[in-house]
C-alpha cells in the first residue's frame, strides 16, 4: 500500500494545490487515509475535505475475517448473519 500512496503522491504532487479533496470508496477509502497522512509527513499539504466510503473506521475496523476456504456451512452461516445473499 505505501509504495501505491508515494508512487500516487509523486504522481499528483503538481496538482495538490489549495485546496484539495479527496474521496475514496472500499479500499480506495484506505488509500486516501494513507495518501492523505503520507502527503502531510512529506509535503506539509493537508486535503480540505477527506471523504470516505464504503470502509469502516481503522480504529473501529471489523477485524473477523472470514476465510475463503471455510467449509460451505460456516460460510453460508456467516453470509446470513450479515444479512447477505440468499
Amino acid at each position: 500500500m505505501i509504495e501505491c500512496v508515494k508512487a500516487a503522491a509523486r504522481g499528483l504532487l503538481p496538482y495538490l494545490y489549495d485546496p484539495f479533496a479527496l474521496f475514496g470508496h472500499s479500499m480506495g477509502a484506505i488509500m486516501a487515509f494513507e495518501f492523505a497522512n503520507h502527503v502531510a509527513r512529506e509535503y506539509g499539504l493537508m486535503p480540505r475535505e477527506l471523504v470516505v466510503s464504503g470502509r469502516e473506521s481503522p480504529e473501529t475496523a471489523c477485524r473477523d475475517v472470514v476465510s475463503y476456504n471455510a467449509p460451505d456451512s460456516e460460510l453460508l452461516t456467516t453470509l446470513r448473519q450479515l444479512n447477505g445473499m440468499p
